[in-house]
């Protein structure tokens, strides 16, 4: 079972005669589902058992791996686009319903940010289930300092 929403079409390919089928899995900032950065691999016809998945370093030997991947932010950046971008818009301004980060007191404030990240208001949904406290933080470090307009000062 897939722990996020699907973000691209899946893949079809063969390897020495067996189908397999991939599709990159990252969540959906607008539906406030949980976030990932995955790729999940199925084999058609194939019989690995839950939770059990193919080293491709392995050469075809069936190993368990660690499947959770944790999400490394040098900035903000990253985190911003995959769950803020859509709402509030490249740069904080522009968005689809959000209102414009550039003009927010609240931006100002990281800690401010921290709590809106984690609690919602208004049309903003909490992230607090969605988001992990490092990605919450980076996106607060990225919001205050270089969208607020008090971030360049």
């Amino acid at each position: 079972m897939m722990d996020a929403g699907a973000n691209a079409p899946s893949v079809t390919y063969e390897i020495d005669g067996e189908q397999y089928i991939s599709i990159y899995v990252a969540g959906n900032a607008l539906a406030g589902t949980k976030h990932g950065d995955k790729v999940y691999t199925f084999k058609l016809g194939g019989a690995l058992q839950e939770g059990q998945v193919i080293d491709a370093s392995a050469k075809g030997k069936a190993t368990k791996v660690e499947t959770e991947v944790t999400v490394s932010v040098d900035t903000g950046l990253t985190s911003y686009k995959n769950s803020c971008i859509a709402c509030h818009g490249d740069q904080g301004a522009n968005g689809h319903n959000g209102p414009n980060l550039q003009n927010s007191t609240v931006a100002e404030n990281k800690e401010e940010v921290i709590d809106r990240i984690i609690n919602g208001k208004g049309a903003m949904p909490s992230f607090k289930d969605t988001l992990t406290a490092e990605e919450i933080d980076a996106i607060a470090e990225y919001v205050a300092t270089v969208i607020s307009p008090l971030g360049d000062k």
